[in-house]
């Protein structure tokens, strides 16, 4: 069994982004509106950092919008993905590096500081997205990767199958 899931952004972070945005552009046009009316004269390109300002975010909410955390539990290992954040295959953790995998609830604020790929503080790399539980791999090496999943009985049927030991606290 093949199991893959692509997370899509949590609405959390469109909608921080997306309020930055109105207030950052609501901030700059009151700036300029303020400029000209002290210089009582209307000067069309004074209005380009309001688009400058619109330009960035907009992009940078549209970046997040599309992003999306793929995660694949194949019979070789799992594959994670998070485009356009990860170019060419992402990362791949072949069975063999897997030491163990538990089945938890994740606190991305809590263990990560946020979502994304992320390194946390003393909890080993995390790619937290939009699930609020996850696997919690231990690799041969000693080192955590904790990745979130929307589908958490999907992914515990696919590692069930492919003969993971699973250590579940959910």
């Amino acid at each position: 069994m093949e199991f893959h899931e692509a997370q899509p952004a949590p609405r959390i972070v469109l909608y921080v982004v997306l309020g930055a945005m109105v207030f950052s552009v609501a901030v700059t046009g009151g700036v300029v509106a303020l400029f000209e009316y002290d210089q009582h004269q209307s000067d069309s390109t004074s209005w380009i950092a309001i688009a400058v300002q619109f330009l960035i975010t907009g992009t940078i909410a549209l970046v997040m919008w599309f992003t999306r955390l793929n995660v694949w539990i194949s019979q070789e290992g799992i594959r994670l993905k998070m485009p356009p954040f990860h170019i060419g295959k992402g990362r791949f953790i072949p069975w063999q590096d897997i030491a163990s995998v538990t089945l938890r609830k994740v606190s991305p604020f809590g263990e990560f500081g946020g979502w994304g790929i992320r390194w946390g503080f003393g909890n080993g790399m995390g790619y937290v997205w939009n699930g609020k539980q996850g696997m919690d791999l231990t690799l041969n090496n000693g080192k955590r990767v904790v990745v979130t999943l929307m589908d958490i009985e999907g992914a515990r049927a696919a590692l069930k199958q492919h003969g993971v030991m699973l250590h579940e606290t959910i």
